[in-house]
């Protein structure tokens, strides 16, 4: 997992534009002044984005669809209900197949 100090992406964003606005001759030079890991700097001047940033490679629902879950399991709350894993589970696997065609096999949680 990336774990990042707060400001090191900013820098990294600069060290990127003053690379490729010529303020240096090399990345390597560029990590060096600006206290970035020349790896990291050299895989965003390459325009490979954080991981963070990435959104993750396991994710299945849209922002809207993680609202609707998110709802639902408030409104069991709520009701006085409490959310259990195979119940947040069903409903999602049940959204998730809701949103793929018949031909498919919809993709679980």
């Amino acid at each position: 997992m990336d774990h990042l100090v707060p400001d090191e992406e900013e820098r990294l964003g600069r060290a990127v534009a003053a690379y490729r606005g010529g303020l240096y001759p090399s990345v390597n030079k560029a990590a060096k002044d600006m206290v970035v890991p020349y790896k990291k700097l050299q895989r965003r001047n390459l325009g490979v984005p954080s991981r963070a940033a990435n959104g993750g490679h396991n994710k299945h629902f849209s922002l809207g669809q993680e609202k609707v879950l998110t709802d639902w399991i408030n409104k069991l709350i709520q009701s006085g209900f409490p959310p259990r894993l195979d119940f947040i589970r069903d409903r999602a696997n049940l959204m998730l197949g809701a949103q793929q065609e018949v031909s498919t096999v919809p993709p679980r949680v």
